[in-house]
């Protein structure tokens, strides 16, 4: 049954949509993520193996858990981006696995090369590319970065109809 309250309501402009921030991040973050995802497709990388290969070189011994909380997404694709790592060769654990135990990974040397050769692919989309003028990148990294350095509000369930 539809909510009558929200029946009554204009339907939101195209500008309405647009004043909203975090939709407007999405929408970016899934423009930018799609260029990544085809920039690393020649090197059979999607974007969130080529952070744990980045992560991965820049603090070896990280475990599942903490490259879940450096990438920012759920510990369950931590998983299978590892798993399919460690099959590919391009990662090794560090120790004893298991339900519980810390178990941190490091590079193999295919990774490290790998990771020689997606590096400069993806550090090479520059604020042109993404539609920005040249010095704009650094401006906006710097306020992502402000955004993601700050703590996580909780999660609010969404209101109900009354």
């Amino acid at each position: 049954m539809p909510d009558s309250a929200f029946d009554r309501r204009p339907a939101p402009s195209e500008g309405d949509i647009d004043d909203i921030l975090v939709w407007t991040v999405i929408r970016v973050g899934r423009r930018v993520e799609r260029m990544v995802t085809d920039r690393l497709a020649g090197h059979g990388l999607t974007p969130v193996q080529f952070g744990v290969l980045a992560y991965l070189g820049a603090r070896p011994g990280m475990n599942q858990s903490e490259l879940a909380r450096a990438l920012q997404i759920r510990p369950q694709s931590a998983r299978d981006a590892v798993t399919a790592m460690i099959d590919r060769g391009l990662l090794h654990r560090t120790g004893p696995e298991g339900r519980g135990r810390r178990s941190g990974m490091q590079l193999t040397d295919a990774g490290h090369a790998l990771l020689g050769l997606a590096w400069p692919v993806v550090a090479g989309i520059d604020a042109q590319a993404v539609g920005l003028a040249p010095g704009d990148d650094v401006t906006l990294n710097r306020l992502l970065h402000t955004v993601l350095d700050a703590p996580a509000q909780p999660s609010r369930p969404a209101p109900t109809a009354g």
